[in-house]
């Protein structure tokens, strides 16, 4: 016979989310939310368990969203989300802020799921559906533990220091938020107070490519995204997206998809999961 205790050494609070709806997502490539409803009270948490998705985020830009990851953001930031490729499977959480939440904001944090991750969503989507107040209060009980352990996980990622994924973490963040306006990697050298060589080298033996595949790649997707669903006509993607002409736009476009932009305009489709894919 024994006894055993587990005893903190610090405040153990667990407060963080209320879970208010909770949907459970599986969509093709014709998905795509434009938002015009949004409550500055509400939080939403995204957990990405298949395919990709990108989500639009006011000041803070785009961000892509792969398998196992998961977003925070505040409800009121997120203007509109959408398929890329040919699945998006993801939960969409939505939660009033109860305390505070354990995660870095409007960043996407990849954390590998538990083996029992996928039962405690369903549980949680089926107590919420119920129509007692214990049950959507131990639906909201079981979120909060969902997004601590996410969290846990995540901070226990992060003590694996890797200084060139860090960088290129960094780097792909502000190349994301500069995709209108170029940023040089001599640029990203300096706020990283590293030489450019090193920057180069970190991208290569992180991602397989050079900084300027990387960027381009980024500024390929989201001139795609324009051209098949906004409808945008090329001499606009061009220069929102900082090419110095039309020409040098389709140049490299031609180069990345093997088409011209018109033609994907006029509807020739591209399969995305061929042609590679973004890393961060």
């Amino acid at each position: 016979m024994k006894s055993i205790s587990a005893m903190s050494t610090g405040p153990s609070d667990c407060l963080g989310v209320a879970l208010r709806t909770m949907w459970l997502v599986d969509q093709d490539e014709s998905y795509q939310v434009v938002r015009k409803s949004r409550d500055s009270a509400l939080v939403i948490v995204i957990r990405t368990t298949a395919g990709c998705g990108r989500i639009d985020i006011d000041g803070h830009g785009t961000s892509i969203l792969t398998e196992n990851t998961v977003f925070l953001a505040d409800d009121l930031m997120i203007s509109r989300y959408e398929t890329l490729g040919p699945r998006w499977q993801f939960s969409w959480m939505v939660c009033a802020r109860e305390g505070m939440v354990p995660y870095p904001w409007h960043e996407v944090l990849t954390v590998e799921p538990s083996t029992w991750e996928p039962d405690l969503i369903d549980h949680s989507f089926y107590l919420l559906s119920q129509e007692d107040e214990a049950s959507r209060s131990a639906a909201s009980a079981l979120c909060n533990m969902l997004v601590h352990e996410w969290a846990t996980r995540w901070r226990r990622n992060g003590e694996k220091h890797d200084p060139m994924r860090e960088i290129v973490a960094y780097a792909a963040k502000r190349m994301q938020r500069e995709i209108t306006n170029p940023i040089s990697v001599e640029m990203l050298a300096r706020e990283l107070g590293i030489s450019a060589r090193w920057m180069r080298q970190s991208f290569l033996v992180v991602t397989g490519k050079s900084p300027k595949v990387y960027y381009t790649e980024i500024r390929m997707r989201l001139a795609l995204q324009m051209l098949q669903h906004d409808a945008c006509p090329v001499n606009q993607v061009a220069e929102r997206l900082g090419y110095s002409s039309p020409f040098h736009f389709s140049r490299a476009f031609k180069a990345r998809f093997g088409c011209c932009p018109s033609a994907v305009r006029g509807g020739t489709a591209i399969d995305l999961q061929t042609k590679g894919s973004v890393v961060f």
